[in-house]
Formats: C-alpha cells, sequence, structure tokens
C-alpha cells in the first residue's frame, strides 16, 4: 500500500514538474536600448490576473503541449496593455495553456514597456487614456520614433505601429 501511494505521488511530480515552463531571456545582462533603466519591474494581482509593469528585462517563455497532442503548430504570444502594462494571465499564459491543449506550442512575450511612476499602474495608465493623441505621442517616443510618422519602427525585435492607440507587432 506504501509502495502504490509512493508511486502515485512520483508520477504526479514528475508530470507537474514535465509541464513547467521555461523562461529564456532574451538577452544577455540590459537589453540593447535600456542600458541606462535604472528602477524595478513592477508586478501587482488585478483580481484573478496579474499586470507586469516597467519591463526593462524582455524574456519569452515557452509553454509546450503533451507530445501527443502537439500538432506542429506554434504561436508567439504578446499580452496587451497599451504598451504601458502587460496583462501577462488573461493576454497571455492563460491563452497559451489553452492552445496548448489544441495540441499548439506557444511562446508568451515578456517585452519592454513605457515606464510607469506609481504603484497603481492601471490607475495611472486608465487616466492616460483618456487623451489617447498623448498616449500615442508617448508609445511614439517608446518606440523611438515620431509620432507623426505613419512608419513602423524596429523596437525591441519587433516592428510596432505606434499610431491610434494602436501598438502591434507586424
Amino acid at each position: 500500500m506504501k509502495f502504490n501511494k509512493f508511486l502515485i505521488i512520483f508520477f504526479t511530480l514528475i508530470t507537474f514538474f514535465s509541464k513547467a515552463q521555461k523562461v529564456i531571456n532574451l538577452y544577455e545582462g540590459k537589453a540593447p536600448g535600456s542600458e541606462s533603466w535604472t528602477w524595478p519591474e513592477g508586478i501587482k494581482k488585478m483580481g484573478n490576473s496579474t499586470i507586469l509593469y516597467n519591463v526593462s528585462s524582455p524574456t519569452i517563455t515557452a509553454y509546450l503541449p503533451d507530445p501527443k497532442l502537439a500538432n506542429g503548430t506554434a504561436v508567439i504570444i504578446a499580452p496587451g496593455g497599451a504598451f504601458h502594462i502587460l496583462s501577462v494571465d488573461s493576454e497571455g499564459n492563460e491563452v497559451a495553456k489553452y492552445l496548448n491543449t489544441k495540441g499548439v506550442a506557444a511562446f508568451v512575450l515578456k517585452y519592454r514597456v513605457a515606464r510607469l511612476f506609481t504603484d497603481d499602474p492601471f490607475k495611472e495608465l486608465m487616466s492616460k487614456m483618456s487623451n489617447f493623441k498623448v498616449l500615442d505621442e508617448e508609445n511614439a517616443k517608446s518606440c523611438q520614433r515620431n509620432a507623426n510618422k505613419s512608419q513602423p519602427s524596429r523596437y525591441d525585435g519587433f516592428f510596432c505601429w505606434c499610431n491610434s492607440h494602436d501598438v502591434s507587432s507586424l
């Protein structure tokens, strides 16, 4: 009886750890363009979701499906947040886990975002969203481009379009 319990616990742990996600740093040391950033990255729980802000160390987290389900498809998920926060659970990790059940390998990107100056990232962002022109200009500055140009600009290994309060990878 004790041996059976041991086997059950042993195989449960193996299954749990075999599904652990691997976090990969995208740069050794500081990411180019953020060498002078000294503020700490922030994390807040908002209900059932996790919000990241002041991100300065980009990573990608691999969510790999069960090999029996894997169908050869892979996606990169870039959680949203108006380029100021990352809604990593509801728009990242949960999506990746769902895609795994469909046999899709998913990679959740933690990318650099504009700096926030308070300990309440959601409140600070909401006050900025009342004026999309200002938010667009701030996003454009973060993307290192002129807000009046409607051209993509290279930022953090992605092309981002900073216009009409929309930042999307191309």
